[in-house]
């Protein structure tokens, strides 16, 4: 979606305008929407509070759609073959998982005095998640997959017609099936939590292509894009009987994904308009947290890891934010002051 236009339009590359600020509101949402998982492992009931906050497990959604979309203006820019395209982004994030996961898992094995070189090697691997069900940095496995599989999916959507409709078909299909394995296979459905948001990275690809080939938006679309994701997340809540709530779960937190960043970039677009002193402020702020996000992600994991997932309100935001946003920005300083010396 670049500015409000004559015919009152807005355009997909809004999208890649407000990137970073979209990007900052995801892991905001992600570090303190954890509180609900705090509380059951600790035998406590989910509070109320608990409960609004799983909301912000939106935020993932969030990252995988902006991931699609990133890829598919980063390969229009620079096309690379297959293996230097996936080795750029596999060194973008298998360094940092391996140094903060790694040292994660080896100080909570000391704490709990339950050291194993082999568990330790299962955890990184991700290998726990197949045996165990352990979803500690899933999202960095997912990804990598997502990516991985990019430039397959890449030429299904640029220059189709109506590639939007056979993403719509396909994400049908695709949620149908993953959930009838889930409900059979107990293997399967414990990694539901990343194959249910293919249709998500797939739609962002497809945001890309719009936003690249400069498409606009109506108003109209764009507001119902904003309240097609709350509506269907109340029918979930409050219509939807189970079973039929969990198995769309996923597809409804992708929609609501989708109204999130609209409303954003909408608002956004209203405040720089009518007050941009106001719109800076935010725009820096979020950007800001924006530019770190995946270090913030790891940091928010390990160190809920190591403080055993703590539920009671003060000390969950000092560890799952608080704590995570300081080394973020110890990590920043020194990233910078290494590109300094790198370039004096």
């Amino acid at each position: 979606m670049n500015s409000m236009k004559n015919k009152k339009e807005l355009d997909f590359g809004l999208i890649s305008k407000y990137r970073s600020l979209l990007m900052g509101a995801a892991i905001l949402l992600i570090m303190f929407c954890h509180l609900d998982i705090a509380e059951i492992r600790h035998g406590v009931e989910n509070t109320r509070l608990a409960i609004y906050l799983h909301n912000g497990t939106v935020g993932v959604d969030m990252f995988v759609f902006l991931s699609g979309f990133g890829l598919f203006y980063s390969y229009s820019k620079n096309p690379l073959p297959y293996w230097k395209f996936e080795m750029k982004r596999i060194n973008k994030i298998l360094p940092y998982y391996f140094l903060i996961g790694g040292v994660t898992y080896l100080i909570h094995s000391f704490l709990t005095n339950q050291f194993s070189a082999g568990k330790l090697l299962q955890d990184l691997l991700f290998i726990s998640w197949y045996k165990e069900g352990s979803t500690k940095y899933w999202y960095v496995l997912a990804i990598l997959v997502f990516y991985l599989l990019f430039p397959g999916i890449d030429p299904f959507i640029r220059g189709k017609k109506h590639s939007f409709l056979l993403i719509a078909l396909f994400s049908v299909i695709w949620f149908a099936v993953v959930e009838a394995l889930s409900h059979s296979y107990e293997k399967i459905d414990l990694f539901r939590m990343a194959l249910d948001r293919l249709p998500i990275f797939i739609l962002g690809i497809y945001a890309g292509r719009e936003a690249y080939e400069k498409r606009s938006v109506k108003e109209i679309h764009a507001a119902f894009s904003i309240f097609l994701g709350i509506i269907l997340l109340m029918l979930q809540k409050k219509v939807i009987p189970y079973p039929w709530n969990r198995y769309l779960y996923y597809p409804i937190r992708g929609a609501l994904a989708i109204s999130v960043m609209s409303f954003l970039i909408v608002f956004m677009e209203a405040m720089e308009k009518n007050a941009p002193r106001v719109c800076i402020i935010i725009m820096n702020g979020l950007a800001w947290f924006g530019g770190l996000t995946y270090e913030l992600y790891l940091l928010h994991q390990s160190f809920m890891i190591l403080f055993e997932f703590p539920y009671h309100l003060p000390r969950y935001c000092l560890v799952a934010f608080i704590l995570p946003t300081i080394t973020a920005v110890g990590l920043f300083l020194i990233r910078k002051a290494l590109k300094k010396r790198q370039t004096a």
